[in-house]
């Protein structure tokens, strides 16, 4: 990871685009700008899942710090509020990195102060330690807590009923804001802490702007810790939910555990990586197979989208070989189906699930054809599983909600004017869905979804069950052939309703191609595929569209959910996609390895800006690249992680086809 030092941390302009996240196991997390400045409102410096409610609580925002020294106040802070920055600490700051844990330089007059901070991994302990580093005289050091309380995707504000009162204990503090939150506790090896309720107004967060439309807030201080600081004395602080009365607070002990634990970690993704890049602690929390929402996909926000953990799970599990974890969370995703549909969003609550995407529960049957390819494990297709296949299956041939049934001619047809079933959302000004229909995508799932049970039963010995798929199969190959070849154009039209095909050129085009049954004949797809690379291919991922689709604009709209994100951007993720294709399109593994090492390189690069260590979501590319859509997407890294693990496996198989032709 990067080390900045005075030059990039006095440049506030440049500085506050960088940021780190530190986090465990568990899903706790501390992160912030490299300044120590909040940005976005998933920032906080203690932020712990709530089980129960299957999202992000930011119990602690921010540490505020000022040094005295010789009555001669110096903030080491800094703020973002509406108009104005302040305090303006950077210009203290001499470094920040983040390896092995987030460390922060101060020189304030001749004064060096040194601020580690790491959450312990198996814990959701939060550990932090001031310390003066060099001779001279003492400093006095004030520290305010600013409590926050709420969901990492909510805001706070001053309200009646806050409990704001501070429940003291020898070197021990607790504060209960609210019931339905978890409580904060702290222990401190020395100073004092004085209770003096106040509440901060108008910090913004900008980093948000793209997401949400207010994104300023209300912060308690309760009260503030102060210590004398001789040299090379330290002051060490821990965070948890737990009662502390009877901790032992010991920095040193824990901050060795922890160094040596990522130091074996880091060395083991070193040895067994075969690209340029390897993952330390950044998907540590994304897998939790006991937790309501076993798989997230952003660390910090509560995001928990069905399309993204689908796609996600290759590369988290069974590029690992973790079969157990694979199979827990598989299960229990199949039994989130209502009338043979996955919910859009997995929340922990059932009544804010919401469902009519068609195309997630083919990919849910797809992900399990992968996991049957990896493991050999037709046994788990015998129970729980093949009863949600079947649902679906079910479902989608004799009709279910949202618009969505099988066509005489056995090709999908979901969605109208008033429901949205498409995985891109195109509107008329007048809030009308645009594509509905006949759809790429879903179609070419389904096609496959048939193929792939046809194999399960085979495997399973069900002959009956297995022609009965293929004969259906078949009929499904025919029509699409027949419905959404556009040989001209070089392309597969976008959607189809009844007379009206659609020529839109958007990166559905490659679904096809990484399917393991190729539905079209083989010059067919050698053209489509070779637009694909000229108009779609990125060395950032794939275009949503082609730009002949959409046009350049100097006005982008940088919002999740606008049209732009589905028309302009460029996705990441999809390397995974561009990847299979190719290898599935006759590309060769020497040729996916350099096409990932170099052609990709830049995706790579994205992981030392923005959120470090992290690719986001979306990124518009011009003069310079703009980053979007969620920071940490989990699904970016997975992607990587299994077009490594692909890469490696299409080399073994390779060399085992060599030997067998030598040998023979």
């Amino acid at each position: 990871m990067p080390e900045f030092n005075r030059k990039i941390l006095s440049e506030i302009q440049t500085a506050q685009n960088y940021e780190w996240l530190e986090q465990n196991q568990l899903g706790a997390y501390a992160s912030s700008s490299i300044l120590g400045m909040n940005t976005r409102r998933e920032h906080g410096l203690y932020v712990v899942p709530h089980k129960e409610a299957g999202k992000k609580v930011v119990l602690l925002a921010k540490l505020e710090e000022s040094v005295f020294i010789d009555n001669q106040l110096y903030e080491l802070s800094v703020n973002r509020y509406t108009d104005h920055i302040f305090p303006q600490g950077y210009q203290y700051l001499e470094e920040m990195r983040t390896d092995p844990f987030p460390h922060f330089e101060f020189k304030v007059d001749d004064r060096i102060i040194h601020k580690t901070l790491f959450i312990q991994n198996d814990r959701n302990y939060l550990y932090i330690r001031y310390e003066l580093k060099n001779q001279g005289k003492p400093v006095k050091l004030v520290i305010k807590p600013f409590i926050a309380c709420r969901y990492s995707d909510f805001l706070a504000d001053e309200i009646q009923g806050y409990n704001t009162d501070s429940y003291l204990g020898q070197n021990l503090v607790r504060w209960a804001p609210r019931p339905d939150m978890p409580e904060l506790n702290v222990c401190y090896n020395k100073g004092d802490f004085t209770a003096a309720t106040l509440w901060y107004h108008g910090f913004y967060y900008p980093q948000s702007d793209d997401r949400y439309k207010y994104n300023s807030e209300d912060l308690l201080n309760p009260g503030f810790f102060e210590v004398t600081l001789n040299p090379y004395e330290n002051l060490d602080m821990m965070f948890s939910t737990d009662d502390l009365n009877d901790f032992d607070l010991d920095y040193e002990a824990a901050y060795r555990k922890e160094r040596e634990l990522r130091q074996q970690s880091e060395q083991i993704a070193k040895e067994n990586k075969a690209f340029p890049f390897y993952f330390g602690t950044e998907l540590k929390g994304a897998v939790q197979a006991d937790n309501e929402i076993p798989v997230v996909t952003s660390i910090m926000e509560n995001s928990p989208e069905m399309r993204g953990t689908l796609l996600s799970l290759p590369g988290l599990l069974l590029s690992e070989k973790n079969y157990s974890a694979f199979k827990t969370i598989y299960t229990k995703i199949g039994g989130l189906l209502r009338e043979g549909l996955l919910p859009i969003n997995w929340e922990a609550d059932e009544d804010q699930r919401r469902y009519g995407m068609a195309d997630l529960s083919l990919w849910y049957i797809y992900i399990g054809y992968l996991y049957l390819k990896e493991s050999g494990d037709t046994e788990f297709f015998t129970n729980g599983v093949s009863a949600y296949f079947n649902e679906i299956y079910d479902r989608y041939s004799k009709g279910t909600s949202y618009n969505i049934y099988e066509d005489k001619d056995g090709l999908i047809f979901c969605g109208d004017k008033t429901t949205r079933s498409s995985w891109i959302p195109l509107y008329a000004k007048n809030g009308e869905s645009l594509r509905y229909g006949k759809l790429l995508e879903v179609n070419a799932l389904w096609y496959n979804a048939l193929r792939i049970l046809a194999y399960i039963n085979e495997s399973l010995g069900k002959k009956r069950l297995k022609s009965r798929f293929e004969k259906h199969a078949k009929q499904v190959r025919e029509s699409f052939n027949s419905v959404f070849i556009n040989e001209t154009d070089s392309a597969f039209y976008d959607f189809v309703r009844h007379e009206d095909k659609n020529n839109a050129f958007r990166f559905v085009q490659i679904i096809p191609f990484v399917l393991p049954y190729f539905i079209v004949e083989d010059h067919l797809g050698k053209n489509i595929f070779e637009r694909i690379d000229r108009e779609l291919v990125t060395p950032y991922g794939l275009r949503a569209a082609s730009l002949k689709n959409t046009g350049q604009s100097d006005m982008i709209n940088l919002a999740r959910s606008s049209t732009d994100s589905y028309s302009k951007a460029i996705w990441p993720w999809t390397i995974m996609f561009y990847l299979q294709a190719g290898y599935n399109n006759n590309y060769n593994s020497s040729h996916a390895e350099q096409t990932l090492s170099h052609f990709f390189e830049p995706i790579l690069k994205l992981r030392k800006r923005g959120l470090l260590g992290y690719i986001a979501e979306a990124v518009f590319v011009d003069s310079h690249v703009t980053e979007a859509g969620i920071r940490d997407y989990i699904p970016a890294l997975a992607a990587l992680k299994w077009s490594a693990y692909l890469i490696e496996k299409w080399k073994k198989e390779k060399s085992r086809k060599n030997k067998s032709q030598r040998s023979s």
